[in-house]
This record gives structure tokens, sequence and C-alpha cells, in this order.
């Protein structure tokens, strides 16, 4: 069953069809936990500093992706290496969709036309 949502802080509409297993349930819910903490830690940062956090986040869930999914030895940091670059990609306009979740944030040294450059 596929339903959407409307972001009412940025007006982007996505896809709210919720995790297809209690381990991706767990898994979005503490992205929502430490997306928000993450956000509000970038927040803080140069604008060209959050654009380095996004380009290492996403190396890192590159490499490791699979100990994320499986368990493994990279499993805890690429965790908080995905909610950092969810984060960072949280800031330009319309936020961020990643497994049925939306986050979005204003950074204060963005403009509304800002775009994460890889």
């Amino acid at each position: 069953m596929t339903t959407s949502a409307t972001c009412p802080r940025c007006g982007r509409t996505y896809d709210t069809t919720p995790p297809a297993t209690p381990r991706a349930e767990l898994l979005m819910r503490s992205l929502d936990v430490a997306v928000f903490m993450a956000t509000h830690d970038l927040q803080r940062l140069a604008w060209a500093d959050v654009e380095g956090h996004a380009r290492v986040a996403a190396a890192e869930v590159a490499a490791h992706g699979d100990d994320l999914e499986f368990g493994g030895k990279y499993c805890r940091s690429t965790f908080a290496a995905l909610a950092r670059g969810l984060a960072a990609l949280s800031f330009p306009p319309g936020g961020v969709v990643f497994g049925g979740s939306h986050w979005c944030a204003q950074h204060p040294d963005a403009s509304p036309r800002t775009e994460v450059r890889s």
C-alpha cells in the first residue's frame, strides 16, 4: 500500500510507504532521531564543512553499506555516516526523502537555491 504526505515546512510531497520488515522499521525510526540530532550539529558548521561531511558520509556508506544492512564491523560508523549524510542533504530546498521519511531544515549559511556539491 502506497501512501503519501506533504511536508508542512517545504511543501514537498513524498511517499510514506512503511518499511517492509521490522529491521527496516527499526532502522528508519532510529534514523528519524539520528538525522534530527545531526542536523542541529551541522547547522553550527560553515557551509563548506557541511559539504565536506556530506562527501565523507557518502564514501563511508558506499564502502560499508552492507555492514549496515547485515551487521558487521562498520555498522555503527556507517549508521552515523548515513545520518550525517541525510542531515546534510536536508538543507537544500525540498530536503531529502529516504525510506519513507522526509527531512528538511535550513542552514544559516545556505541560500534558498543552495545545492550540496559532491
